[in-house]
């Protein structure tokens, strides 16, 4: 009955639109307030707290005077471990949805945690005492068990709060919470988490704490300095269950890791990504994961570390990746590349040939926010080999063994190089083919042969006999759109003049009279885009002619 009540009065205050219930809010809200902290029942709970949450949104004025012990009710069901799980998330939703009154008082909050944290400490304390006696009964193991579950509730409800505490909780101007206290919060999370973990090792622990943990490094960011390796003490403890570890629980230690990186870059240590991605590293292993979940984790990380704007650490993170490109991808098509040296720390590596179109898979993958990022000035000149020398020159897409044997490698790769060419507008500009003012000297140098690089590749694919259909369309759309940027940027004349591009044109011519026809008729779009883009009267008369002849043999057939 009393839930068909709470139902009833929830539904008066959702539809009092006029707010015609505003001489009674004072009186409703005082005795919704008192029935929740006289509640024992989880459902009346959750009815009880869906009414008050309704009723103040309708009439916050009203709330404010009940905010701190409605909070402090909610802290209560949010922190007991005999509650089921939904309980605890319906209580944490509810402390997220007075944000307004968090902010309001942010003071309070700050109070809250602060307790939290002392909280955590003393049961911490408290387990390690318990568990370091020389024989331990059943009762202190069951004391201890308590302790570790109130660390993690603790935990959960630490986050509640800071996220409902929004950029107050952080150390901006203004606010009461400083970069000491959000840095010595952190570190006693870490180390209650070291604790336990050490003696009564959970997932739940690890994925609560990563949470908490996450929380407080996007705050910091890069004040995080030293701390960071309080967070990967916590981290290389974890991995090293890697074994036993749940999905859920491998996720969680990747988004910390992914958001370290984001957002702390600057304060790495420089071994961090030997750590993380060299030879040894437990990620390395996750790359091949059954769970798709934790596969985008794992990516999800790669990604961040390929986006750090700290060029060591950059270059650290790339030579791993580009060690274990080489090793998959020499498993998995027997072609060597040239991307080891011998003083790589993770060359030889080399995975078994059935792993290796998924690890090839996953290197290209990783290597796509790096490849596909407009303004990646970094990418351009920091990296060795380049991203164009590496997929155009040191993958060899241009090997017929790749195309006859694995057409969708050689396929990945050629739309990875032109995801990146496209983003750098086919590095048309600076390329030594374009000898104009408009050229960018500090770019020129590392960028100035790509140009020629790509039309020398282009031909060379288009020549080969046909493989996979998308790879040779891509390949037909991908020079009629080279020729166009070139027209349109005024780079017609000087382009004319490269033997790279009448070899082009006349594969392109080639391609008209092939057996497939979608393709033919492809092929022969293009050789009509070329002849526009380059101009009738700018076109020699015996590449015209071909280009012609493409166009009408289409026509014909």
């Amino acid at each position: 009955m009393k839930k068909y009540y709470l139902a009833s009065l929830e539904e008066a205050f959702r539809l009092d639109e006029s707010r015609s219930l505003a001489p009674v809010a004072d009186l409703v809200l005082e005795q919704l307030q008192a029935c929740l902290e006289a509640q024992d029942s989880a459902d009346l709970m959750q009815a009880n707290v869906s009414c008050l949450m309704t009723a103040l949104q309708r009439h916050p004025t009203a709330f404010q005077p009940h905010f701190k012990d409605t909070v402090d009710i909610l802290v209560g069901w949010h922190i007991d471990p005999s509650q089921p799980q939904w309980v605890g998330q319906l209580a944490s939703r509810s402390l997220r949805q007075l944000r307004q009154f968090w902010t309001a008082d942010a003071a309070f909050g700050v109070l809250l945690t602060g307790q939290f944290i002392e909280d955590m400490e003393s049961y911490a304390q408290e387990l390690v005492e318990l568990d370091d006696q020389p024989d331990p009964d059943d009762e202190t193991q069951l004391l201890c068990q308590e302790s570790a579950s109130k660390i993690v509730e603790l935990i959960k409800v630490f986050t509640s709060v800071m996220v409902a505490l929004g950029e107050a909780a952080g150390p901006a101007p203004g606010t009461e919470l400083g970069w000491p206290a959000c840095g010595h919060n952190l570190r006693v999370i870490v180390g209650c988490l070291l604790a336990v973990g050490r003696r009564h090792h959970s997932d739940q622990l690890v994925v609560t704490g990563c949470a908490a943990l996450g929380h407080l490094v996007t705050l910091l960011g890069q004040r995080l300095g030293a701390d960071v390796a309080h967070l990967m003490t916590f981290v290389d403890e974890v991995l090293a269950r890697l074994a036993g570890l749940a999905d859920l629980t491998l996720v969680a230690v990747c988004r910390l890791l992914e958001t370290v990186l984001r957002h702390s870059s600057t304060v790495l240590p420089a071994d961090l990504m030997n750590r993380l991605f060299g030879r040894q590293s437990p990620l390395r292993d996750l790359r091949l994961s059954p769970s798709e979940q934790v596969r985008s984790a794992v990516l999800a990380t790669y990604h961040a570390a390929l986006g750090l704007k700290n060029v060591p650490l950059l270059q650290d993170v790339y030579r791993h990746v580009l060690s274990d490109l080489h090793a998959s991808f020499l498993a998995l098509t027997g072609i060597p590349t040239d991307l080891v040296t011998a003083d790589d720390v993770t060359a030889g590596d080399v995975r078994r040939p059935s792993e290796g179109l998924q690890l090839v898979t996953f290197s290209l993958q990783a290597l796509a926010e790096l490849a596909s990022t407009r303004n990646s000035i970094i990418g351009l000149w920091a990296l060795n080999p380049s991203i164009v020398d590496l997929l155009a020159v040191s993958l060899r897409p241009d090997d017929e063994r790749l195309a006859r044997q694995h057409p969708l490698v050689r396929h990945m790769v050629v739309t990875l190089l032109y995801s990146h060419c496209s983003k750098h507008r086919h590095f048309l500009s600076t390329s030594r083919l374009m000898r104009t003012e408009r050229s960018t000297p500090a770019l020129a140098p590392s960028t100035g042969h790509n140009l020629g690089t790509l039309l020398g590749l282009l031909g060379r694919l288009l020549r080969q006999p046909e493989s996979l259909a998308d790879t040779d369309r891509l390949c037909l759309l991908w020079t009629a759109q080279l020729v166009e940027a070139a027209a349109a940027g005024g780079y017609t004349d000087q382009l004319l003049r490269s033997a790279e591009l009448a070899s082009l044109t006349s594969a392109v011519a080639e391609r008209a009279t092939s057996r497939h026809r979608p393709l033919s008729e492809l092929a022969a779009r293009a050789c009509r885009r070329l002849l526009d883009a380059l101009g009738w009267s700018k076109v020699t008369a015996p590449l015209r002619r071909r280009l012609c002849e493409a166009v009408t043999s289409d026509r014909l057939e």
